[in-house]
């Protein structure tokens, strides 16, 4: 009998990668993603069981990616709906090959890098990911995987959008695997039946124009009860997890070293600058070039490694007009959608320069709690339109976006640094943006 290869796993029990991964398995950008941690600086700071890497999460992605494909294919069988069918029997190797590589262009440390490496290079770890897929895994295109169409489920712009949502959507397996493997990790047991919940996935739209049909749910209380436990456990763990405040001074200080370090030392920038150098980089080869830069990133690094002398909170405040006198309209665009990283960044230089203060002694911070995506059910309103699932659920149309502004202070500023003139500081500068 031919041996099947088997991979055991925390959460699903087993996996069993198809014949396509023994081609790739070895190759560096995949062998890499075994040297990031997933929650990168968490496992120094917060959660010493997190030490799970960035490929483990990646087998997960594909294993799910292709159980949700398998049920799709078997439910819109029963539905009538061949084109769709035979779409998802042609790209399961291609939907799967995009789970495991959706995170291959990642920086060490994970989210922790995306800012500097977005700076200093101009290009995100998605874009980073295209570019590895399409340069160096074209074996993929001998196992008839197309790499144009990884990538395009990858970005979300797969000309069938039901397809790139099993990998990039708001019900997508990424947010799947990575609750159920982060929160195991860490230490927290939530309860999330995934065969059942999956069990609710549907392809809204009509069969003969898949360009309009989108993954969705079905309208039962079960698919709908399902998407409230998840929903509910996504937002826990960014409020508990992603966002834990130690972990969140040491990822804004590691940031903020980077920068430092770009700025003195010329073969650390050349690396930043360079998306292919940068995919060399792994978690403790980073800290290691940091610890030879003198300064903040030096100290830095030894503070993540000692978890000693980190930044201290000293402003916390949510940013609604019930709690500023003033928020100027240009702050709140500079904080939207994507741009938070960048205006705390240059809040932090002009606090620090009102203060009279080193660059680097005081970190401002923009935090956004985590509101789903739109997701339809598989019901229409009186116009036509699909209906969303928030309107048919009071918890979930609940959960709103908060936005929190917080400021950390260097250990040493702690007995010199008064809040009020901290406060008013910031607040002036929002207000005056």
């Amino acid at each position: 009998m031919m041996h099947v290869h088997r991979i055991p796993d925390p959460i699903y029990g087993t996996i069993r990668p198809p014949p396509w991964l023994a081609a790739i398995e070895t190759l560096t950008p995949v062998r890499r993603m075994t040297l990031i941690r997933q929650l990168g600086l968490k496992a120094y700071i917060d959660f010493p069981g997190a030490i799970h890497t960035r490929f483990s999460h990646a087998l997960g992605v594909m294993e799910l990616a292709g159980r949700i494909t398998d049920l799709l294919i078997t439910r819109l069988a029963t539905e009538g709906k061949p084109k769709s069918v035979a779409n998802l029997k042609d790209n399961r190797n291609t939907i799967m090959a995009a789970g495991f590589l959706h995170d291959i262009g990642h920086g060490p440390f994970s989210h922790a890098v995306d800012f500097p490496l977005s700076k200093l290079s101009c290009k995100t770890h998605e874009e980073i990911s295209t570019r590895i897929i399409s340069e160096e895994l074209i074996e993929l295109e001998h196992h008839g995987i197309s790499i144009d169409a990884v990538n395009k489920i990858i970005t979300g712009r797969h000309r069938f959008p039901f397809v790139s949502s099993i990998v990039n959507g708001p019900l997508d397996a990424d947010k799947l695997d990575y609750l159920l493997r982060d929160s195991h990790h860490v230490g927290l047991k939530y309860a999330l039946d995934i065969e059942n919940f999956i069990e609710g996935y549907t392809v809204l739209g009509d069969d003969k124009d898949l360009s309009r049909s989108e993954l969705g749910l079905e309208n039962t209380p079960e698919a709908l009860t399902s998407a409230e436990i998840f929903l509910t456990i996504w937002k826990g763990m960014y409020d508990l997890v992603y966002h834990i405040e130690n972990s969140r001074i040491a990822e804004k200080m590691l940031e903020r070293a980077i920068l430092a370090g770009c700025s003195t030392d010329n073969e650390l920038k050349d690396v930043f600058q360079s998306p292919e150098k940068v995919t060399q980089l792994y978690d403790e080869k980073l800290l290691e070039i940091l610890q030879r830069i003198k300064g903040f990133p030096r100290d830095t690094a030894a503070a993540i490694l000692t978890k000693r002398e980190l930044f201290v909170k000293s402003y916390d405040k949510e940013l609604s007009v019930d709690q500023f006198a003033s928020i100027s309209q240009g702050f709140l665009e500079a904080i939207r959608p994507a741009g938070a990283s960048e205006a705390s960044f240059s809040l932090s230089e002009k606090t620090c320069d009102a203060l009279k203060l080193e660059q680097n002694q005081i970190i401002c911070d923009v935090i956004k709690s985590r509101v789903p995506h739109s997701i339809h059910v598989d019901e229409t309103d009186p116009h036509g339109d699909p209906v969303e699932l928030k309107s048919k659920s009071s918890i979930i149309g609940a959960i709103k976006e908060r936005i929190r502004l917080k400021a950390y202070i260097h250990p040493s500023l702690q007995k010199k640094m008064e809040e009020k003139v901290l406060s008013n500081t910031i607040e002036g500068l929002v207000a005056s943006w």
